[in-house]
């Protein structure tokens, strides 16, 4: 109990820094690692199971805070702007940051969310129940470009690093494998994606082209220097296609043309409901 009371403390601290001051601080990792116990915490309004066999995951989560607040805020301004029922899907969703916290709002009601590892599953399905989500659908699979199997590098310290492997060097476990087009074959009307798999962010599109092609869903995907050694954004927009536009999502929520030095980025199609509340967001 102690450990998790002073890492809840330093992780308080920590957010503080970074938020506040920009002050990046270390050896928040080592303190969560050393955390021995399950817990229920408080984030936003929101339950967040700790699971402490997965407790690198949770970083700001432990003392109350989103890992991730822009996308908090691009999704809650994004899904009220929408105005109608709509489906979250989240891909490489962890322990359910984002999925506790949008599968809770009026205008979403339907959830899938992809997640290989057990524990961050487990952790996921009990917050989901600690805060009443019946909407949820969670595949325990690793996602990919094709329905076969795939090698899938386990980071034991730090799930939040798991990731699939390079296809030509067989590393890390042999894991079963899906795409988008396979498991939401059948699935129609308006959807946001958020896409966080270390790297493999085209990887996961070019598996739901024929997904992407007939509902035209807005995509929040990773690019940070992790993505950028894997592929570019022309690369994206070959699988996107034309009606494509992508922005960069930076602090608050908000939508910026300039594409330098990206974390997040948003890809909107043209023709979609997504269109106009995504126009509203826009900064320069």
């Amino acid at each position: 109990m102690i450990w998790f009371l002073l890492t809840k403390l330093y992780s308080r601290f920590s957010w503080f820094l970074a938020r506040r001051l920009g002050w990046r601080t270390r050896g928040l990792g080592w303190c969560l690692r050393h955390v021995g116990i399950d817990a229920v915490v408080l984030v936003h309004g929101t339950r967040v199971f700790f699971d402490h066999r997965v407790s690198s995951c949770y970083a700001w989560l432990v003392g109350g805070e989103w890992n991730e607040p822009e996308s908090h805020e691009f999704l809650h301004a994004i899904i009220d702007g929408a105005g109608i029922p709509l489906r979250f899907v989240d891909v490489g969703a962890n322990v359910g940051e984002m999925v506790v916290d949008i599968a809770r709002l009026a205008n979403v009601h339907e959830v899938v969310a992809f997640e290989p590892d057990p524990y961050c599953a487990r952790a996921m399905r009990v917050g989901a129940m600690l805060n009443d989500v019946v909407n949820l659908r969670v595949v325990e699979r690793v996602l990919r470009d094709e329905a076969a199997p795939a090698f899938f590098t386990i980071n034991t310290k730090n799930p939040l690093s798991h990731r699939l492997a390079a296809h030509d060097k067989g590393e890390g476990v042999l894991l079963p494998a899906t795409t988008l087009d396979t498991e939401l074959r059948d699935e129609t009307g308006p959807t946001i994606v958020l896409i966080d798999v270390e790297g493999a962010e085209l990887l996961i599109m070019r598996g739901g082209q024929e997904f992407i092609r007939r509902t035209r869903p807005l995509l929040i995907f990773e690019y940070n220097e992790l993505g950028r050694a894997q592929y570019d954004l022309d690369a994206v927009r070959a699988v996107l296609g034309d009606d494509y536009d992508i922005f960069r999502l930076g602090p608050g929520g908000l939508l910026h043309r300039n594409l330098k030095e990206t974390w997040n980025c948003v890809a909107v199609n043209r023709d979609s409901i997504f269109r106009q509340p995504c126009m509203a967001l826009l900064r320069d």
